[in-house]
C-alpha cells in the first residue's frame, strides 16, 4: 500500500468517527467498544 492510500483511509476513518486525529479516534473507538485493550 502506498503512503497516500494509507493517509486517505485514515482520513476516512477520522471523518466517520467525527474526530480530528488518531489519538481522538482511539479514545472514541474505546468508548464505542469498537476497540478493546
Amino acid at each position: 500500500m502506498s503512503p497516500l492510500t494509507v493517509k486517505n483511509h485514515v482520513q476516512k476513518i477520522l471523518r466517520k468517527l467525527n474526530v480530528q486525529n488518531r489519538t481522538q479516534a482511539v479514545g472514541k473507538a474505546l468508548a464505542l467498544r469498537i476497540l478493546s485493550i
